[in-house]
């Protein structure tokens, strides 16, 4: 099964790529991507603006890692050509607008980390949370990653 057959089947669409000013979305190294990173943006928007805890609860960094991870993936599919060039991603970074006494930033993250799962399979990654105070534009969640493609 292709990635694309998994994203289907999964029901989940990549989002249009937000801007970018003085940086690129995805630098290639060799066969390594750096993935800048990526805010919940969709449909011309970002999307889960406020911080954990205070504007929005735990389910709404869920969706707002999830849509953040699938606009790396969108990024990165432009910069390679395709999704199924992926050999393995290597490491997630997560970036949690929260307050200081929220302390579940592992399971916002995990939704990112569960897409990523059941997109390339078993190929597991390493993973930094961090809460922050907060993040661009005021979004909840910012991703980024580091992916081997061939």
């Amino acid at each position: 099964m292709t990635v694309y057959e998994r994203l289907a089947a999964l029901h989940l669409i990549l989002p249009e790529v937000a801007p970018t000013h003085e940086f690129v979305a995805v630098n290639i190294v060799g066969d390594l991507a750096y993935i800048s990173g990526h805010a919940p943006f969709d449909k011309g928007a970002f999307r889960y603006r406020g911080r954990i805890g205070r504007e929005l609860d735990l389910a709404d960094g869920v969706q707002a890692a999830r849509l953040a991870v699938l606009g790396c993936l969108s990024s990165l599919e432009r910069s390679i050509g395709s999704l199924d060039r992926v050999s393995q991603i290597i490491k997630l970074t997560g970036y949690v607008n929260c307050l200081e006494e929220f302390h579940d930033l592992p399971l916002v993250t995990d939704a990112a980390s569960k897409v990523l799962l059941a997109l390339f399979g078993g190929l597991g990654h390493a993973r930094t949370t961090v809460g922050v105070a907060s993040l661009p534009k005021g979004v909840a969640v910012e991703i980024d990653l580091l992916v081997r493609f061939a």
